[in-house]
């Protein structure tokens, strides 16, 4: 039952990793055209946004912060891959 468990998260680890990969290909274009048109990196607005459609997306209350906090560290790092674009 256990290696059932962690066989399932390696296939699922394996759809966030080339999620992310897409993610990072939106985030790589977004900040070429900030550089290009001079507009911030950080944008609170946006992010709070983007943190509550994804509060409205999950189903599972139990799993909301954690969701929630995942997103906000994936957030983190794309804005710091954003600056070092810049």
């Amino acid at each position: 039952m256990l290696s059932q468990d962690r066989q399932r998260i390696d296939e699922i680890d394996e759809q966030i990793v080339s999620l992310l990969e897409e993610r990072y290909d939106c985030v790589s274009h977004i900040a070429k055209i900030k550089k290009d048109n001079h507009i911030p990196v950080f944008d609170t607005t946006r992010e709070e946004a983007v943190l509550e459609k994804i509060r409205q997306m999950v189903s599972n209350e139990d799993y909301a912060d954690s969701i929630i906090e995942t997103f906000n560290q994936i957030m983190m790092v794309s804005k710091d891959y954003q600056k070092s674009k810049q």
